[in-house]
């Protein structure tokens, strides 16, 4: 709550600035700027062998950050500041310049400056707000703006006193507890998963190591035991489908659960995140992650600006609608991993936002639309090989009609040879007594 208090009052004398400086200068046009160091670099895993391998603990902790006891380089001036390596962000303008809450002002790099001197171009001059800065000149003494200022922010905290408690009463931890009660819910009163039925042995092995060719009634019974144990392979992979089904359901009804607590801060959010003038480093990670999921452009996400400004109610209708089924891409994912993971402090998440803890909300809808993601894949699978299986099956019966048919020709080809012997040797005898006879006759 002191945070949040800190931010409305910022905002507040921001606004009051703008407003007294404008009605009592003849300026036309107000801005008031942060001075704020430049963003680090997005934070990139180290090579990791094993770094594309996926785990089901990622909901632990890291590691303690590196303790980085920076600090404003001591010049040997006793209190003066050193502004060589800050910007000016934007925060207020007067009406009609709010283009330029949405600028930073930076200064020109050496490398540019150098090089536009080898070009024999003129350097970028410095802008006149730095040589302000750098030398410690001053301007105007505005004292008495920053008291009318710090006034009225006084004179409004009674107003916003409602909405303070309204949001503290709806804090994090509750919103965050009432998500993992519901969610226990869900999976306490989920079905156990059936057991597969036993697959026996491929008798079709038998024949392959053998290499022999059977007789055709001893290729029917081989056939007979290839598709009863196909048969088998099927019943296994029907179980193990409607298994995989089953948690698939339980995990998409776990992230409609995270969705919905997701949707009931929205507001919240927005409004919360619009009061931060600098970057909540461990949100900003995870917005980042979650932004680049539903396609935002990878380059419009390098800062907080261009992060905290995309985030509105139709990121969110984006994010309900999201289809987390479909098969991943890898590559995509590794980034959106990278952005996440850089995490290391999960609890600085409901630090940073207090007042609805989105932070920590979008952390486990990314890590739930992945499990989601993986247990469609395992339904696909599961699918895919009941489906060859079935294939296996017809074909496996059909080679059963052919041994069948094959036995009946075999048999029917063996009757007639016999046949057709038993009428030779009829006729070799009758010939044979024919012949006895004829010589009886002549003696």
């Amino acid at each position: 709550m002191k945070e949040k208090k800190q931010h409305i009052d910022e905002e507040k004398r921001r606004v009051a600035a703008v407003r007294l400086v404008k009605s009592y200068t003849s300026a036309a046009s107000v801005y008031v700027a942060n001075i704020v160091d430049e963003e680090q670099p997005e934070w990139t895993p180290p090579e990791d062998p094993e770094a594309d391998v996926e785990t089901d603990d990622e909901d632990a902790a890291a590691a303690a950050a590196d303790g980085d006891t920076g600090g404003e380089a001591d010049d040997g001036a006793p209190g003066l500041q050193d502004y060589s390596a800050k910007l000016l962000r934007y925060v207020a303008a007067s009406p009609g310049q709010e283009f330029m809450t949405q600028l930073e002002l930076r200064r020109p790099k050496p490398a540019e400056e150098d090089a536009a001197a080898e070009g024999g171009q003129q350097p970028q001059q410095v802008p006149v707000t730095y040589r302000i800065l750098d030398e410690h000149m001053p301007l105007l003494e505005v004292d008495f703006l920053w008291d009318v200022a710090q006034a009225l922010g006084k004179a409004l905290d009674a107003a916003a006193a409602a909405r303070k408690a309204d949001a503290a009463r709806g804090g994090s931890a509750e919103v965050v507890s009432g998500l993992a009660a519901a969610i226990a819910e869900l999976r306490k009163a989920a079905a156990p998963a059936e057991a597969l039925p036993e697959v026996g042995e491929d008798p079709a092995a038998a024949e392959q190591e053998e290499g022999t060719e059977l007789s055709p009634a001893d290729l029917i019974v081989q056939r007979e035991a290839e598709v009863q144990h196909i048969e088998q392979r099927i019943a296994a992979g029907q179980v193990a489908a409607n298994n995989a089904a089953a948690a698939l359901t339980l995990e998409v009804n776990v992230l409609e659960a995270v969705v919905q607590s997701i949707t009931s801060v929205r507001g919240a959010a927005i409004h919360a995140l619009k009061l931060f003038s600098s970057s909540p480093p461990a949100t900003q990670h995870v917005l980042r992650a979650v932004l680049l999921l539903l396609g935002r452009d990878p380059a419009a996400l390098s800062s907080w600006r261009e992060v905290s400004g995309q985030l509105h109610v139709g990121t969110f209708d984006d994010l309900a609608a999201y289809d987390a089924t479909q098969a991943r891409d890898a590559v995509l994912w590794k980034r959106v991993r990278a952005a996440y993971k850089a995490v290391q402090r999960p609890r600085d998440l409901e630090k940073e936002l207090p007042q609805c803890g989105l932070g920590a909300l979008l952390l486990q809808w990314l890590k739930q639309v992945r499990c989601v993601a993986r247990k469609a894949a395992a339904l696909r699978e599961a699918n895919a090989a009941l489906a060859g299986a079935r294939e296996a099956l017809g074909k496996k019966e059909q080679q059963l009609e052919e041994a069948k048919e094959a036995k009946t020709k075999a048999d029917e080809a063996e009757a007639a040879a016999a046949a057709a012997a038993e009428a030779e040797a009829a006729a070799a005898e009758a010939a044979e007594a024919e012949e006895g006879g004829e010589e009886a006759a002549e003696q």
